[in-house]
This record gives structure tokens, C-alpha cells and sequence, in this order.
């Protein structure tokens, strides 16, 4: 995956979404799976706007949290989510 090609869009059709402290639930109604999310993993689905490339979603969360978080962060996480069915990918 190419940071300056790819846009990450999360998938928010047929979705329940509860956020928890530090983590998050992502309930998935087609597939009938739930996933929970760390929460890095969650700030990073949250920023997957399908406008964002994945160094925009690792500076975005570097604002956040105080704290970098680096580009293979993101991409790990990011892949991690499109395997579970919860973005989709833009190039």
C-alpha cells in the first residue's frame, strides 16, 4: 500500500458502532461479527474519510494523542480494518 496513493473510506452501512473507554466495538450486520478495535485502531478508522491519505490520518491522530504515530502504524492498522470488511479503498 502506497501512503501517497491510497484513500481509506470506512464502510458505515449496516454497522453498529459503540464506543468504549479506550477501545471500540464495531458490530458488523452483514457478516454477523463483532470487532473490537484498540484505540489506535479506532482513531484510525474514525479518520478514514475517503479525503485523508495515511500520513493525514497518522498526523491527525499525532494531534490527538500528543504523541507521533508512525506511517507503518497507520498502514498496519488500516489493513487490518479492510480485512475485516470495515473500509473501503479508494485509489
Amino acid at each position: 500500500m502506497k501512503s501517497d496513493t491510497v484513500l481509506p473510506q470506512r464502510r458505515e452501512k449496516n454497522l453498529v458502532v459503540q464506543e468504549l473507554p479506550e477501545q471500540m466495538l464495531v458490530y458488523d450486520e452483514r457478516e454477523h461479527k463483532a470487532h473490537y478495535l484498540n484505540h489506535t485502531t479506532a482513531l484510525v478508522w474514525k479518520h478514514c474519510d475517503g479525503q485523508a491519505r495515511v500520513k493525514e490520518v497518522a498526523d491527525s491522530i499525532h494531534l490527538i494523542l500528543g504523541k507521533p504515530v508512525g506511517i507503518r502504524t497507520v498502514k498496519h492498522a488500516v489493513a487490518q480494518l479492510e480485512s475485516f470488511g470495515l473500509l473501503e479503498i479508494a485509489i
